[in-house]
């Protein structure tokens, strides 16, 4: 009862203020809604709760706070966020027209409806460095809460963490891949933040670390080595190269400590992968049964070229897949599967169309945090955290590119706030270099690092 009442009262303060104050202010009472969700499967004070439709209800806050705060709101273009609008025009033709399941169409349309939406608040108010980084540190907080809980209260289903996480992400390997795209912007305030975000960070990253542990993903563990190998040789400058390579020698002992017998032995198993590109029946083994079942999804692909619909992979699986290969809910009449992988998935629900859509808006948020880094890698001092923090971005967002090879990740909400995070560090990073410098409050902060 107590948390249900916390919950109620952290939102409702916050909405206060987004009308008194600015929609700035809204965004943290969405951030408790995403990382604390009010779901009795994942909290039991949910149903205490007066009502379910808080995210709804913040949304209506969010875009009313908007309009009577308009003097507040950013001019940040849009750079590849528009990318965004042509995917969901595209998903919504298809689930006017060819959509085999209209009604599970209309369901995951009004999904992607959402993400636009929180993508273009975002954008729009997300005005200044000031926002920006309080923003960020605001995801940090959240984050370590969720690890915490899972460090106390967390359950292992085979060795795994299962049931912890944001509501999109409440299974081992999504929220492994959540997890590895915080983990670059918690360094980022640990090693160049003010001295409040340092202590923050620094009780809280055992216990962000330790539940990606716990998670035992593979494919987590695989997307966050490669996304910062990416960034290293990729996007970083001579001198940051060497310190992240320092910095990875340094943190793999603190690993090792950390990891238990379960998930080394895990992590091992990759070891096996040259063997397994030769052998059908060890990738099988070693995919968890992905290569199965992206064999029988290039054949839905192959016969739904211009997309079958948003959520279409699950419904239309058993079509194709054997019984055993399906996944069987209690009450359902047929089994569904998941695709893990995002780009199959799209070839599926939103066709060639849609998956070309897709990946110009990946490269093209790619490309906007590696300019962002490169103009802010030159500056001064007074711009050390910003550096690091785009070159932390650049780690976070390719993580999750890496990790949609083996998990769908098209509805799940953190990307779409990772779009707008790059859009918006792209537009401050562009106008430092039109204004000059930043405004005297931004300054102040950034000279306490």
């Amino acid at each position: 009862m107590i948390s249900a009442l916390i919950f109620s009262a952290f939102n409702c303060i916050f909405y206060v203020l987004a009308f008194s104050r600015g929609p700035f202010w809204g965004l943290f009472a969405y951030m408790n809604i995403y990382f604390n969700a009010p779901n009795d499967h994942l909290n039991w004070w949910a149903t205490y709760l007066p009502f379910d439709r808080w995210s709804l209800l913040t949304s209506l806050v969010l875009v009313l706070s908007l309009l009577t705060h308009k003097n507040q709101l950013s001019n940040h273009k849009f750079e590849s966020a528009k990318w965004m609008f042509l995917f969901f025009f595209l998903s919504l033709a298809i689930a006017l027209t060819s959509a085999l399941n209209k009604d599970d169409a209309y369901s995951y349309l009004y999904l992607l409806f959402t993400f636009c939406l929180i993508v273009s608040i975002l954008i729009k108010t997300l005005k200044s460095y000031d926002q920006l980084r309080s923003f960020l540190l605001g995801i940090i907080i959240f984050i370590a809460y969720l690890s915490f809980d899972a460090y106390l209260n967390g359950e292992r289903v085979n060795n795994r963490l299962e049931g912890s996480g944001s509501a999109d992400a409440n299974q081992s390997n999504e929220f492994a891949l959540l997890l590895a795209a915080v983990i670059p912007m918690l360094v980022t305030f640990l090693v160049n933040g003010t001295r409040n975000e340092r202590i923050i960070c620094f009780l809280s990253l055992p216990f962000v670390v330790n539940a990606f542990i716990l998670c035992n993903s593979r494919g987590g563990a695989v997307a966050f080595i490669a996304a910062i190998l990416y960034a290293i040789f990729l996007v970083a400058d001579k001198k940051m190269r060497r310190g992240m390579i320092v910095m990875m020698i340094a943190a793999l002992p603190v690993v090792l400590f950390l990891a238990d017998e379960a998930y080394i032995d895990r992590f091992t198993s990759l070891m096996g992968f040259g063997a397994a590109m030769e052998d059908e029946a060890q990738a099988r083994q070693l995919s968890s049964g992905r290569t199965e079942i992206w064999d029988y999804g290039i054949e839905m692909a192959k016969d739904y070229p211009f997309g079958a619909g948003p959520n279409s992979f699950k419904k239309i699986a058993r079509f194709y897949m054997p019984e055993d290969v399906l996944t069987f809910h209690p009450g359902a009449t047929y089994g569904v599967r998941s695709a893990h992988n995002t780009y199959l998935q799209i070839i599926v629900e939103q066709g060639i169309i849609g998956l070309f859509i897709w990946l110009l808006m990946c490269l093209h948020t790619c490309y906007i945090l590696y300019k962002s880094f490169k103009i802010l890698a030159p500056l001064g001092k007074e711009y050390k955290f910003w550096k690091t923090m785009a070159f932390s971005l650049n780690i976070s967002f390719f993580s999750i590119l890496i990790g949609g090879l083996v998990n769908s990740r098209i509805y799940y909400e953190f990307f779409w706030w990772q779009l707008a995070i790059s859009v918006v560090l792209y537009s401050l990073a562009k106008g430092v270099v039109l204004n000059g410098s930043m405004n005297q409050s931004e300054q102040t902060q950034s000279n306490r690092i």
